[in-house]
């Protein structure tokens, strides 16, 4: 029986998808298992992270510093807004908010990041519907 330390080159050589699959498997549950322990899966933060590991998706320093802004602000961080560094200290920013000031303040908080020198905003207003108005359509 292989030890785990010496299973993890092999899968890491194997070609195709299985083995990409099987290490993001293997740290997304290290991830999760540690989550699970500290309370992260309660934060809205440490579920988009996960997610991200999943994808395999690797975030530079700058979207990191965006991000943890955003996520940090009460009424932004609960908008589904997604940060993609274009270059040294440009950002892209899309996703979608429900107003006018959530737009303005998604985009005061991005200029208050150490690093970010220019802003791509491709954020959407998406008025908030209440459901019972989206039941009568």
């Amino acid at each position: 029986m292989l030890a785990a330390t010496e299973a993890l080159p092999m899968v890491q050589e194997s070609t195709g998808g299985f083995g990409q699959a099987l290490t993001r498997l293997g740290i997304a549950s290290a991830i999760a298992l540690g989550a699970v322990a500290s309370g992260m899966l309660l934060s809205r933060s440490g579920r988009r992270l996960l997610g991200e590991v999943w994808q395999g998706r690797q975030r530079t320093t700058i979207e990191d510093r965006v991000l943890d802004a955003l996520w940090s602000d009460d009424r932004v961080g609960r908008r589904r807004i997604d940060v993609i560094e274009l270059a040294d200290g440009s950002v892209r920013l899309t996703g979608a908010v429900r107003d006018e000031a959530e737009h303005d303040r998604a985009i005061e908080i991005v200029k208050s990041v150490r690093g970010v020198h220019g802003i791509d905003a491709q954020i959407q207003i998406v008025p908030h519907q209440r459901r019972s108005a989206l039941r009568h359509v």
